[in-house]
């Protein structure tokens, strides 16, 4: 009975050192909070859990990350980003999404996404898969400034919040017809030459910017140096007062706009 109860005194003092050397980090909770990724543990495992950080031994190893349900790909050489997965909305597997344009058409129609592992500040915290996904799209709609979706296979909300920081990329094949002559996607804009009407070149569209209502081509011209030694660059809003036509074909944007406009 003596030793006994000397066992009990021991192993008590061992746990009450351990919850008063890791209180102040806060970290002893972690201990109080159901893990949803490890495993089921035997009573011995829940009795010597508390000696982990004290002896090293992983008495509660982590089950591996859930599979996806989707298969890798590569993604197609002409696919677009469009937007990144800013994790799950509500419980039953919907995803929050924020496109790049005020512009989000492509996203809420196209039925085949390519979701992309982040970088930069999401790429730590990701381990959802790595590379690329192919994913279907069951529905995706407006909300309240962004978008949500439903992915195929994605039913619960643990799948779903997986996912964050994704990025999602649409095949420009997937991209929906345009419905009339005079409109364009930006993709098919950048790397266009830009003339104005006199023929004397201005450039090539390096980018457009979203300024509220109105869309403007970023123009870098190689022939003019600007600021620091790097191309001029021209801003020219993308409407029926300045553009004239539009050649994809030709690769070639027409222009009412001077050159000393920018200069």
């Amino acid at each position: 009975m003596a030793t006994a109860n000397r066992v009990r005194s021991a192993y008590a003092f061992v746990v009450c050192a351990f919850f008063f050397a890791h209180f102040k980090q806060g970290v002893w909770l972690n201990l109080l909070t159901f893990h949803p990724r490890s495993v089921p543990f035997s009573p011995v495992q829940s009795c010597l859990a508390p000696l982990t950080p004290l002896i090293g031994i992983p008495f509660m190893p982590d089950m591996p990350t859930r599979p996806i349900p989707w298969p890798i790909a590569t993604r197609p050489k002409d696919a677009v980003a469009l937007g990144h997965l800013q994790g799950a909305w509500g419980v039953k597997g919907w995803l929050k999404v924020t496109p790049y344009s005020a512009d989000a058409d492509v996203l809420l129609q196209a039925k085949t996404w390519y979701l992309e592992a982040p970088e930069g500040r999401f790429a730590k915290s990701f381990d959802a898969f790595t590379g690329t996904v192919q994913v279907g799209v069951t529905a995706c709609k407006p909300h309240t400034g962004a978008l949500v979706a439903q992915l195929t296979a994605c039913d619960d909300r643990d799948l779903a919040q997986a996912l964050k920081g994704a990025q999602v990329w649409v095949s420009r094949a997937d991209f929906p017809q345009t419905t009339s002559a005079d409109e364009f996607y930006w993709v098919d804009l950048i790397g266009l030459r830009v003339v104005n009407r006199e023929g004397l070149p201005l450039g090539v569209v390096h980018e457009l910017l979203a300024t509220g209502p109105t869309s403007v081509m970023c123009i870098h011209d190689d022939a003019c140096v600007g600021e620091g030694g790097k191309p001029l660059e021209r801003l020219i809003p993308f409407v029926a007062q300045y553009v004239d036509t539009v050649q994809l074909a030709e690769g070639l944007i027409h222009v009412d706009w001077q050159a000393d406009f920018d200069v």
